[in-house]
């Protein structure tokens, strides 16, 4: 890929080192991310003008100011790989192919976590109906009523004994 600068200062690469129609072009925003470059008409540093439709280059107009018409060495991506057209054209394939990979794999992880969350859902919603009956009973049994056992076996509460004490 091929990186020109357009005379408004926005950053564009071409699939080509030659402007011609067809090629595809993507703007560069400030990440390094790739997009389709918008409908319309760029004027480049060089002096030359593309229309692009579609993200593709629909006309060139204007001369270059360099003698050549190809874009010159120094505006090549410095990470442009230096293998034949081939090889390049098969990493980009499987480099799609392991993007493709991963993609299905997250939307399949997704789909999975969506098919869970309604049992989820259900399960958050009995765990608090508990918590709340729980939280409105007392931690333990009063002490007014807690049971005790008589030397004779007799069951009795401590107010049976409190009575007893105050006669």
């Amino acid at each position: 890929m091929t990186q020109l600068t357009t005379t408004d200062g926005n950053v564009l690469s071409v699939d080509s080192t030659d402007l011609t129609k067809g090629v595809s072009v993507y703007q560069i925003d400030e990440n390094g991310n790739l997009t389709p470059a918008k409908n319309g008409d760029y004027t480049f540093e060089d002096g030359r003008v593309i229309s692009v439709t579609g993200g593709k280059i629909t006309t060139v107009s204007g001369e270059p100011t360099s003698p050549d018409d190809t874009v010159s060495p120094e505006t090549e991506m410095a990470t442009e790989p230096t293998t034949d057209t081939a090889s390049g054209e098969a990493e980009d394939t499987k480099s799609d192919n392991d993007l493709a990979n991963q993609i299905a794999e997250l939307s399949a992880r997704i789909d999975a976590l969506e098919q869970m969350l309604p049992t989820v859902s259900g399960a958050t919603e009995a765990l608090m109906s508990r918590v709340e009956k729980l939280s409105k009973e007392p931690a333990t049994e009063s002490i007014k009523t807690q049971k005790t056992f008589s030397s004779n076996g007799e069951v009795k509460s401590i107010a049976d004994y409190k009575k007893i004490f105050r006669d």
